[in-house]
């Protein structure tokens, strides 16, 4: 009863089987709730950008600004900096990049047109000009649909956006939070009860009382590590161990709390 144009205008949308009260059916309870306007957008990298030659040069400008304070701070910065620079630098860059498809999709429609009635020289030259253009936005368009979709089997084939796009629908789905049970075991539904819930819930893991707690019962198990083996677990990683776990990461992982996925740390 639902198909792929429903879900990409009402993506929160259940189907609920109510109780079968004086009937032998259950009652369906279908709802639908559009997406707030006012959700918050944050920052994710993308991986066609390392193909743009300011790109490196945009973040090495960046990763020179000098900053205070311990070194895990120092990097938590730079990178909040080359995260506010870079969604700045897109912006100027490329535009809306799904919207530049569809304008150059109508003007090579409408040079092709120009072409039929006049094949002249210069309209040939503005045709194969935007064709270029259009070509490049829409590989543009291709590699961040990829990226969403953290499919990584996919590597070659034809474009094929409608199917990028009800995974990426179809994932959002999944992710959306539709319900969830109190400590009563009541249901609790809407954006805000929700949110109220969950950090309840963790504020009474998280702040629990400070107990003593008796470690005589720890002598009766035996020593497995040896002292060789816990000065070993103790040291600090080597620069070779770092980068081959950095380097191991895969260029298309969902990004971090900091926007960044493995793409961005395997090029910079």
């Amino acid at each position: 009863m639902v198909n792929d144009a429903w879900l990409e205008s009402m993506p929160v949308t259940t189907l609920n089987h109510l109780a079968s009260t004086g009937s032998d059916h259950c009652s369906l309870l279908l709802e639908c709730i559009e997406r707030q306007s006012n959700i918050i957008k944050y920052f994710k990298f993308l991986n066609c950008w390392v193909e743009n030659d300011n790109f490196l040069a945009t973040v090495k400008v960046c990763w020179e600004r000098l900053v205070d304070g311990n070194p895990m701070r120092t990097f938590y910065q730079k990178l909040k900096i080359v995260s506010n620079t870079l969604s700045n630098w897109s912006r100027n860059q490329y535009g809306d990049i799904f919207a530049s498809v569809k304008q150059y999709e109508e003007q090579v429609r409408q040079a092709e047109e120009d072409i039929i009635n006049d094949n002249s020289e210069e309209n040939r030259a503005k045709l194969n000009q935007i064709n270029a253009h259009y070509i490049r936005y829409l590989k543009m368009e291709q590699a961040i649909l990829k990226q969403k979709i953290y499919l990584h089997w996919f590597k070659y084939g034809d474009a094929n956006t409608k199917y990028f796009y009800a995974i990426i629908i179809g994932r959002r789905r999944k992710l959306f939070i539709h319900q969830i049970s109190n400590e009563y075991g009541n249901l609790i539904q809407g954006d805000n009860n929700i949110a109220k819930i969950a950090c309840a819930h963790f504020e009474n893991i998280f702040t629990i009382e400070e107990k003593q707690i008796n470690e005589d019962m720890l002598k009766c198990i035996p020593k497995l590590v040896d002292d060789q083996q816990n000065e070993l677990l103790h040291s600090l990683p080597t620069k070779d161990e770092l980068k081959e776990v950095v380097f191991s990461m895969s260029p298309t992982s969902a990004a971090g709390p900091d926007g960044m996925s493995g793409k961005f740390f395997h090029s910079c």
